[in-house]
């Protein structure tokens, strides 16, 4: 019980992370595993959505993975404070200029299905969007760590490129 709470104090969504996860547990003890055994083995509240998106990740092919890293890194970019904060994309701004928009809505589906749950699909100005359903599980999935880690700089630029073009646009 200790670990549950320190895993999920203070942590936005948490509760439906710490739903699953007393669901896993329950499993496990009726099972004859005793909880904590258990919860290690989901790697902790967030484990089992982490575990999930990484064996969705795995299935796919090499252009579908550079699909779903491009949807990840837009969905949860790095911040100033290196703290992610996941946030809502449109669909449409996900497509590389080597894709269709069929392929990243397949590749969207795979971790919005119902075996999976990572993230939701849905609609905002009339324009398909995706986002993180929890976002208590991210610091769980390493794959998604790598990939933070690796385009922070990418993103300080952008970040960087984004507010010159603004004031460009505002001068002009």
């Amino acid at each position: 019980i200790e670990v549950l709470v320190e895993q999920t104090r203070g942590r936005e969504g948490a509760l439906p992370l710490l739903q699953l996860a007393l669901q896993q547990i329950w499993e496990g003890i009726r099972q004859g595993r005793p909880g904590a055994e258990t919860l290690t083995a989901l790697k902790g509240v967030g484990g089992e959505l982490a575990s999930k998106a990484q064996a969705i990740y795995t299935e796919l092919s090499p252009q579908e993975k550079i699909i779903a890293r491009r949807a990840f890194l837009k969905m949860v970019p790095y911040g100033a404070n290196t703290h992610t904060t996941p946030h809502r994309a449109y669909v449409a701004d996900l497509v590389g200029c080597t894709e269709t928009l069929a392929q990243v809505q397949y590749v969207l589906r795979q971790f919005a299905g119902p075996a999976a749950r990572v993230l939701t699909l849905g609609y905002a100005q009339g324009q398909a969007t995706v986002e993180i359903t929890h976002e208590a599980w991210l610091d769980r999935w390493q794959t998604l760590t790598e990939w933070l880690q690796g385009s922070r700089d990418d993103w300080q630029f952008l970040t960087q490129l984004e507010a010159a073009a603004k004031l460009w646009a505002a001068e002009h």
